[in-house]
């Protein structure tokens, strides 16, 4: 005789991913089968799980949305996607993407209805990685402690090149800057939060901060 369970089981189970409505009709018509809650239980997790933001973002570049490379299917059906990379951190970042951004982010209820939102995504983590990674470097190049001792010796470097450019006659010493502001890590933050925010996509517990933590430890 097949196992059954109560309603209040079913829908301590199924109510993250079905109305209760739709839950007592499959109730009453299954007669409270733990298989077939089994079962609907099963296809949404799968759903979910192919729902991931990373997923959804490779399932776009396979469907040509994206710019960033090609994909093939190996024999055993798995889809490889191989990424026209500029440089070897950007093969980083995109793994970051494929294989940490679940951790943050879902995009359950979006899946393909909501692409533009996913590219805005890439696009703003992508922007994050660069821009952080810039300041990171310029610690590293100028060694000062503070963003403004550091600033104080970049209008020295430019002004030593823009005298060795005219010495040369070179037509650059027109476009050289005459001083560099460099932005903080909170400015940076802060402003990619908010452009986050905009995007209301559902989050997981992690918080902003954490995950554009993770980012700049790529």
């Amino acid at each position: 005789m097949e196992s059954k369970v109560s309603l209040k089981e079913w829908r301590d189970k199924l109510s993250k991913y079905y109305s209760d409505m739709a839950i007592r009709k499959y109730y009453y018509e299954h007669k409270g089968s733990t298989k077939i809650l089994s079962n609907l239980l099963l296809k949404k997790l799968k759903e979910h799980r192919h729902n991931s933001i990373p997923n959804t973002i490779e399932r776009n570049k396979f469907k040509g949305n994206y710019n960033s490379g090609k994909s093939f299917i190996n024999e055993d059906g798995r889809i490889t996607i191989i990424l026209n990379t500029r440089n070897k951190k950007d093969t980083i970042f995109y793994k970051f993407i494929k294989n940490e951004l679940s951790k943050y982010f879902t995009d359950k209820g979006i899946g393909f209805n909501n692409e533009e939102k996913l590219k805005k995504l890439e696009v703003i983590l992508k922007d994050y990685y660069d821009e952080s990674h810039k300041i990171k470097e310029l610690k590293e190049f100028i060694k000062k402690d503070s963003n403004s001792e550091r600033e104080k010796e970049i209008i020295k470097i430019l002004k030593k090149t823009h005298k060795l450019l005219e010495i040369i006659e070179s037509d650059l010493c027109n476009t050289l800057p005459k001083e560099i502001k460099i932005k903080t890590i909170g400015e940076l933050d802060k402003s990619t939060i908010e452009k986050l925010r905009d995007l209301n996509l559902q989050r997981i517990a992690s918080t902003y901060s954490e995950l554009l933590q993770a980012i700049r430890n790529i």
